[in-house]
């Protein structure tokens, strides 16, 4: 399957005070990855693409973004796209331009566990496979943002003692996936 892969390539790093790195090259990605890319004459944003096997490009809850499955259905990159993106191709880190950034297997995340948006959690994993949840917060507690960094420092340090190196692209994929329940969380929250 060909696909479009945007050349603009940053590495997604959590605890990073800018939070993402310019600095992944294509041939990491084939040689690591599998993927085979192609330039294509006269585009400046876009390589055609071969992913690799059992690979796909899915819809992303955000608009103008999709996510780059693996083949146990992992999001392995979050792909923008963004019709404007000629004007700041050389602008780094410019949310509005065309871009992959490419993420670890685990982070510390921070996100809706209800429908509602009534309550937080704040985990290191992702969104398959949390690990270690560090703490829940109620929506009347979210402007308190002493507590949700606290349990995000908590999550951090649970994954900077248990997996030293969550914040490579690389690592930590060929370990079995435990897939979570959320109903059974929010049963124990209530």
């Amino acid at each position: 399957m060909v696909v479009k892969i945007p050349k603009k390539m940053y590495i997604y790093i959590e605890n990073d005070d800018k939070g993402i790195r310019p600095c992944i090259k294509k041939e990491e990605i084939e040689k690591k990855l599998g993927f085979a890319f192609k330039d294509i004459s006269d585009d400046t944003l876009y390589y055609n693409a071969v992913l690799p096997s059992g690979w796909s490009i899915v819809d992303n809850q955000y608009p103008n973004y999709k996510s780059l499955l693996d083949q146990n259905g992992l999001e392995r990159g979050v792909i923008h796209y963004n019709d404007h993106s000629r004007d700041s191709l050389d602008k780094v880190g410019d949310n509005k331009s065309t871009c992959i950034y490419w993420v670890p297997r685990y982070s510390v995340h921070c996100d809706y566990l209800d429908s509602n948006n009534m309550i937080q959690i704040i985990y290191f994993g992702n969104k398959n496979e949390r690990l270690y949840i560090a703490g829940m917060v109620s929506s009347s507690e979210t402007s308190n943002y002493e507590t949700i960094n606290y349990f995000m420092n908590n999550a951090r340090e649970y994954g900077d003692n248990n997996y030293p190196w969550h914040n490579d692209i690389f690592a930590y994929w060929d370990l079995n996936i435990k897939l979570i329940n959320d109903e059974k969380i929010l049963d124990k929250h209530k």
